[in-house]
């Protein structure tokens, strides 16, 4: 079983019918031979985009909860002082909640397949660190995907 790892901007395309590369996304999220992982910041982040959205649309007041039922399928890595050490020291230049991610993927490097993020910053930051990041397009492209 391959793991990915997941970032908030791939899992919040899965969330919303209407954004860029949900069905790629949404895929990732459904597949039963993924074994999906996130940095416990994917929980805050998507929680607080979930209660955002259910505001600014009124005809979606169900999307908090569709997001906590699908973070039920994802393994948290937990959110700990080495993981922020490790993001506060990277030299790139990227966002602080995108280095939380970074850091938590590669605390778990070893038998990780890839990233899915739809950051392009994260892509080139994650492949400067040798590891592989990809769009949800991008890996439902794949072969055996």
């Amino acid at each position: 079983m391959r793991t990915v790892y997941l970032d908030t901007s791939a899992f919040m395309r899965g969330m919303v019918p209407d954004a860029t590369g949900h069905e790629a996304a949404l895929a990732i999220l459904c597949a039963a031979d993924l074994h999906l992982v996130s940095s416990e910041l994917l929980w805050l982040e998507a929680s607080r985009t979930a209660i955002r959205l259910a505001h600014e649309l009124p005809d979606r007041p169900e999307i908090p909860e569709v997001v906590n039922k699908a973070l039920d399928h994802i393994a948290a890595i937990p959110l700990d002082s080495t993981t922020i050490a490790t993001a506060r020291a990277l030299p790139e230049v990227i966002k602080s909640l995108d280095a939380i991610h970074v850091a938590a993927a590669e605390s778990i490097r070893e038998g990780l397949d890839c990233v899915v993020t739809c950051d392009q910053t994260m892509v080139r930051v994650l492949a400067g660190r040798g590891i592989r990041a990809v769009t949800p397009e991008a890996f439902r492209a794949e072969p055996g995907t």
